[in-house]
């Protein structure tokens, strides 16, 4: 598995000054503290001490999170909040495109318009995904969700496609996290020569303890639909009343899913991350229905040796191995998940080997990857 993570063709990095101080860190939305945001956090901190973060808009407290080292600043107008900033999303190309240049070098940690704003030196995009509205969400966006984000989608969705190639064009050196990014980069940008470099895991929380395992499936991930799926293991498991499920997260759809899950599914709110360690080492699995474009949820699970029962597509490919750490469903339907979960009860699963497999993960690896990547060797 580890050699399917290495780029289809080796490319040379570009020469790039590492001081960190000629280093800006640029992020997309601080509204939630979730994978994208501990990867900026890392890149900030450890790989950059020292660098500026900027957030194209967030709440305070989690941007500070973003970089407790160095200064976190807001580039978009204070209009622009939590309440707003999905209704905004064609605006961003043209108010990002009037902003003042980036003293020095960026190092973009984008899934939407991080990779707009400009420096003066090199430009280097750590792309967890090209932003789903304009490429590979664009059909289920004009589908679902709000009324206005639905429209939005439709009207403008060839405006910010052709503006998010532009900005893409202009990057000097693209990351991808996984191979289902590296396909995307090239099929929509024209960047078939850009590596791979999965993100860590937290390892300092995210580890095995002597918990006893308990008879319960596992969700974490924001509520938001349809892109985390959660509303499927709700239709699944009103068909399995004799097994629970116990959802952590938050999001906007939350209530409305609450409100119609079956009795046999728990719903535990926002929880901090040593409280979702606690819960991946009593779990029996955990459940990722969705296709994300790497998902660090179930390398946290594997670290804590947690096997992961996972939609058979996106970043999951690269660190789910089949009957080793856990198992793929193929259709998001009822019938396939509950297949999958009869299939994984009938297996017997080694902890330490799935936890062994997620040490590919570990920050260290990371750190060492991306110092690679930017050195000026």
């Amino acid at each position: 598995m580890t050699d399917t993570l290495q780029p289809a063709v080796a490319t040379p990095f570009p020469s790039v000054d590492l001081r960190p101080t000629d280093w800006t860190v640029t992020h997309d939305f601080a509204f939630v503290f979730g994978g994208a945001e501990w990867v900026t956090r890392v890149l900030s901190e450890q790989l950059l001490p020292g660098s500026t973060t900027k957030v194209l808009t967030g709440d305070p407290t989690i941007s500070a999170r973003l970089n407790a080292q160095g200064a976190v600043t807001q580039v978009l107008p204070e209009w622009v909040n939590k309440e707003t900033y999905r209704l905004a999303t064609p605006l961003y190309p043209r108010m990002i495109s009037r902003l003042p240049r980036i003293e020095g070098n960026v190092l973009a940690s984008s899934y939407a318009f991080a990779h707009h704003l400009r420096g003066t030196g090199r430009t280097v995009v750590y792309c967890h995904s090209p932003l789903r509205q304009a490429w590979t969400g664009s059909a289920a966006y004009q589908q679902q969700g709000p009324v206005v984000e639905r429209a939005a989608t439709r009207l403008l969705g060839a405006n910010l496609r052709r503006r998010d190639s532009e900005a893409a064009a202009q990057a000097d050196t693209y990351i991808a996290t996984s191979r289902a990014v590296q396909r995307r980069l090239a099929a929509f940008y024209g960047r078939d020569d850009a590596p791979i470099i999965p993100p860590p895991v937290d390892d300092s929380i995210f580890y095995r303890t002597d918990t006893p395992r308990e008879d319960f499936y596992l969700f974490v991930g924001r509520i938001t639909e349809p892109y985390k799926q959660l509303g499927l293991l709700l239709r699944t498991f009103g068909y399995l009343p004799r097994k629970r499920l116990v959802v952590v997260g938050d999001g906007r759809d939350r209530a409305r899913l609450e409100a119609r899950a079956p009795g046999n599914v728990t719903f535990l709110g926002w929880q901090s991350p040593t409280e979702v360690a606690a819960l991946y080492n009593r779990a029996r699995a955990l459940i990722f229905p969705s296709e994300d474009d790497f998902g660090l949820v179930p390398v946290e699970a594997m670290s804590c040796g947690l096997p992961v029962i996972a939609y058979g597509a996106g970043g999951a490919l690269d660190t789910v191995e089949a009957g080793t750490t856990g198992l793929f469903f193929h259709q998001q339907t009822p019938v396939m998940v509950t297949k999958a979960i009869t299939e994984f009860e009938a297996l017997d699963w080694d902890e330490e080997l799935v936890i062994r497999r997620a040490a590919r993960f570990s920050r260290a690896a990371f750190l060492d990857r991306m110092r690679e990547a930017l050195a000026d060797a």
